[in-house]
C-alpha cells in the first residue's frame, strides 16, 4: 500500500480503486497558531504591558487634589467665618444652613477625588468629565474676578449687597490658575497617548479571558 498526494489506494480482487483521505490541516513548520485577540487586531502583532502612567497625568491628579483642598478650605471659611445670607435670626438655624451646604460641597469634592483616580488609571470618561469641570471652574472663577474688580466699588454703594473680601479673590486666583493646569497636563500629547493606550491594553485583557 503506497500513499500519493492524500490518496490510499485499496484493493478488491485483482483491482485498486484509489480512495481519498481526509488529512488534517497542519501549520507550516515553525508556525505558530495566532491568538485570537492578536488576529482580532487588539495586540499590535504583539503583546502589550500596563501604560506607564506618564507625569503629565500625575500633574494632572496632584492638581485635581490642590483643587479640592482649596475648596475645602473655602469651605471652613464659609461655615466658621462668615455669616449666612438669611433671614433666619437665629445663630443656631444659620450655622445649621450653612453646614448644609457644606456637606453638599463635601460631596461634590468626593466626585472629584474619584475622578483624579480614575483618571491615574487611564480612564478617558473621567478626563472629559474633569475637562468640562475644570472649564467651568474657570468661567465661574472670570466672572467672579470680574465682579470683584469692576463692579465692587458700584456694589459697595448697596447697603444690601454683600461684598467679598481678599479671601475670596484669593481662592479664585487659585481655583483658576489650578484649572488651567488640570485641563493643558490632561491634554498633553503624552497624556492623550497614555489613555488611548490604556483602552487598548483593557480591551486586550478582556480578549484575553
Amino acid at each position: 500500500m503506497t500513499e500519493n498526494n492524500g490518496y490510499t489506494p485499496r484493493t478488491e480482487g485483482n483491482y485498486q480503486t484509489p480512495q481519498y483521505t481526509p488529512q488534517a490541516s497542519q501549520p507550516y513548520a515553525g508556525q505558530q497558531p495566532i491568538p485570537y485577540s492578536q488576529y482580532m487586531g487588539y495586540t499590535g502583532g504583539q503583546e502589550r504591558t500596563k501604560p506607564v502612567t506618564p507625569q503629565t497625568i500625575k500633574i494632572a491628579a496632584s492638581a485635581i487634589y490642590v483643587l479640592v483642598g482649596f475648596y475645602l478650605i473655602s469651605n471652613i471659611y464659609t461655615l466658621f467665618f462668615t455669616s449666612a445670607d438669611t433671614e433666619i435670626g437665629d445663630e443656631t438655624l444659620e450655622f445649621a444652613a450653612k453646614l448644609v451646604g457644606v456637606v453638599f460641597s463635601l460631596a461634590i469634592l468626593g466626585f472629584y477625588i474619584l475622578l483624579a483616580i480614575l483618571i491615574a488609571k487611564g480612564t478617558s470618561w473621567a478626563r472629559i468629565v474633569m475637562t468640562v469641570i475644570s472649564g467651568l471652574s474657570i468661567f465661574t472663577s472670570l466672572v467672579g474676578l470680574f465682579f470683584l474688580s469692576i463692579l465692587q466699588p458700584f456694589l459697595s454703594e448697596f447697603p444690601d449687597t454683600t461684598s467679598a473680601g481678599p479671601f475670596d479673590t484669593v481662592i479664585q486666583v487659585l481655583v483658576f490658575i489650578t484649572s488651567i493646569v488640570i485641563i493643558v497636563a490632561l491634554w498633553m500629547p503624552k497624556s492623550h497617548a497614555f489613555f488611548t493606550e490604556t483602552a487598548i491594553y483593557k480591551r486586550q485583557q478582556m480578549f484575553a479571558r
